[in-house]
C-alpha cells in the first residue's frame, strides 16, 4: 500500500462533502418505513440503523459509543427491539433502503461504473483502517460489505464517517468535555451549521442542562457572561478540529491526489442532489458545514 501525506484539512473536506449523502441513508423515509415494519419505534429507527454495528451491546455500552445521547433513550428504544429482531436483520433491512433512496433523490444519471469503482476502492481503505479504539469505525468494518454498489458505497462512507466520529469523541475526552459542553461549545463555534432546535430536542438537551453547560463553560474561561466565545473557547474549538482531523488521515493517505479528486467530486455531486432537492437540510443537529470547506489536495 502506497502511504501519501497530505494536509489534514483534506479529512475535514471529504467528511463534509459526504456528510448529507451518509447522513441521509440513516434518516430516509425509506429507511424508516422499513425500520419500523421491522416493529422499531420511530424514536429508536437512527439508534438501530447505527447502533446494530455494536451488536446486542448494553444500553450503556451504546450509549458511551454514540456519546451524545442519553443512556435513556437506548434503554427505552434500541434495548427492547432485540427481542424480535437481531442486528443482522437491522443491517440487512438498512442495506436493502438505499439504493431505493438513490433511485428517488440521487442523479439518475450517476456513473454506475464510477459507482462500482469507487465502493470497491473504498472498501479497501476501509479494510487498511486500524480501528483499535474506535467503536463504532470497529463494528462498521466488521460487517461484509453488501454487494449492491449503492449500499456497498454507502456502508464504506458510513465507517469513515464513524471513523471520524469515533476520533472527535476521543479528541473532546480528552479535552475533559462533557457531552453537554460539548454540544455548547460545538453550536456556539459552529451556529451557522447547526439546526440547534433538532440538537437539543433529539439529544434531551434541557434549558437547565443547557444553561448548567454555559456557566461551566464560562467558569474555565471558554465563554463570556454573553454565551459568546472568549478567545481562549475559540481557540480550543479550533484545535478540536484540527486535533480530529490529523486523526483520519491514516485514511486519506491512502488514496492520490487523483483518487482524492475523482472520489470528492463523485461524492459531492451525491450530496449536492440530497441537499438541493429539499429531501434533507444543510444545517443538521451534527453541524457539518455545507458547502464543504476547501483542501490544498483538492483542485
Amino acid at each position: 500500500m502506497v502511504v501519501h501525506q497530505h494536509p489534514s484539512s483534506l479529512a475535514r473536506a471529504m467528511w463534509a462533502a459526504a456528510e448529507p449523502f451518509t447522513l441521509y441513508g440513516l434518516a430516509s423515509p425509506e429507511m424508516f418505513e422499513a425500520m419500523t415494519g421491522l416493529g422499531i419505534h420511530k424514536r429508536g429507527v437512527f439508534l438501530a440503523a447505527r447502533g446494530a454495528v455494536l451488536g446486542e451491546a448494553g444500553s450503556a455500552t451504546v450509549a458511551a459509543a454514540f456519546h451524545a445521547f442519553p443512556r435513556s433513550q437506548f434503554e427505552e428504544f434500541l434495548s427492547p427491539i432485540w427481542a424480535f429482531t437481531s442486528p443482522a436483520e437491522v443491517i440487512a433491512t438498512h442495506h436493502a433502503t438505499i439504493p431505493v433512496m438513490a433511485l428517488r433523490v440521487l442523479p439518475r444519471e450517476t456513473n454506475q461504473a464510477d459507482l462500482h469503482s469507487l465502493a470497491n476502492q473504498l472498501g479497501i481503505v476501509i479494510g487498511n483502517l486500524d480501528v483499535s479504539g474506535r467503536p463504532l469505525a470497529s463494528g462498521n468494518q466488521a460487517i461484509e460489505l453488501p454487494a449492491e454498489p449503492w449500499a456497498k458505497f454507502w456502508r464504506a462512507w458510513s465507517t469513515l464517517r464513524e471513523y471520524r466520529g469515533d476520533a472527535h469523541i476521543a479528541v473532546l475526552i480528552s479535552h475533559n468535555l462533557t457531552v453537554a459542553e460539548v454540544q455548547v461549545l460545538s453550536t456556539t463555534w459552529g451556529e451557522a451549521n447547526y439546526d440547534v432546535k433538532m440538537l437539543r430536542k433529539t439529544r434531551n438537551m434541557t434549558d437547565e442542562i443547557w444553561s448548567t453547560a454555559q456557566a461551566r463553560l464560562a467558569g474555565r474561561g471558554l465563554l463570556n457572561n454573553d454565551g459568546s466565545l472568549t478567545s481562549e473557547g475559540q481557540e480550543l474549538r479550533e484545535s478540536i478540529e484540527i486535533q480530529t482531523d490529523e486523526a483520519c488521515m491514516n485514511a486519506w493517505n491512502q488514496l492520490s491526489v487523483a483518487e482524492l479528486n475523482y472520489l470528492y467530486d463523485f461524492t459531492f455531486a451525491l450530496s449536492e442532489a440530497v441537499v438541493s432537492s429539499g429531501a434533507f437540510p444543510a444545517q443538521t443537529a451534527v453541524g457539518s458545514p455545507w458547502p464543504p470547506p476547501s483542501s490544498p489536495v483538492l483542485e
